[in-house]
């Protein structure tokens, strides 16, 4: 998770810092354009991850000689279940990097946010006084040992999880294409 929040945290903020989004835009690429080909080439990248991430699980459970416990199905249905996931800490980084023209402070407010909300929800499992806190963390709605281990993807997460990212990715937009760049 490190990598994609270092990865999705500096998408913007990096080039407004570097000069370099004046040249970009100064092609026919709008904002919007070049917001969502960001966006959707990022998501290419995730597919590729987690495809990636499905042959090598499941050839390390053939190396272990444990296929008769763990398919091929257990194994995508799990890392499939994970990309609404991962959209969400994308959304949420695309977010900070463009509501801040400085790097540091995006990759602040991006690992500072994910890392709080992991707190929250650790908080509200550990403590029944606090357990409504665990509602707050996104990492609260994706839950690999129910997937995997128990074969029952929460399709009300997933859907939950799909909404955050769809809602963060418009916000990223909407402010994106508002913003006055420094130049």
């Amino acid at each position: 998770i490190i990598y994609f929040l270092i990865q999705y945290s500096g998408a913007f903020c990096c080039e407004t810092e570097d000069k370099t989004i004046d040249v970009i835009l100064s092609t026919p690429l709008t904002r919007r354009g070049l917001f969502i080909s960001r966006y959707l080439a990022w998501v290419a990248m995730d597919l590729v991850f987690i495809a990636s991430w499905i042959v090598l699980i499941y050839l390390g459970v053939l190396s272990i000689g444990r296929q008769a416990d763990v398919s091929l199905a257990d194994v995508t249905r799990t890392m499939i279940s994970f990309l609404p996931f991962i959209l969400a800490v994308q959304g949420l980084c695309m977010l900070a990097s463009v509501v801040t023209n400085q790097s540091m402070k995006a990759y602040g407010v991006s690992f500072g946010l994910y890392f709080g909300m992991a707190i929250l929800e650790g908080l509200g499992i550990l403590s029944e006084q606090f357990s409504f806190l665990k509602y707050a963390s996104i990492t609260y709605y994706w839950d690999f040992d129910i997937i995997f281990i128990d074969g029952v993807v929460p399709w009300g997460n997933i859907l939950l999880l799909s909404a955050v990212a769809i809602i963060l990715f418009l916000a990223g937009l909407w402010i994106f294409e508002r913003k006055d760049l420094e130049s």
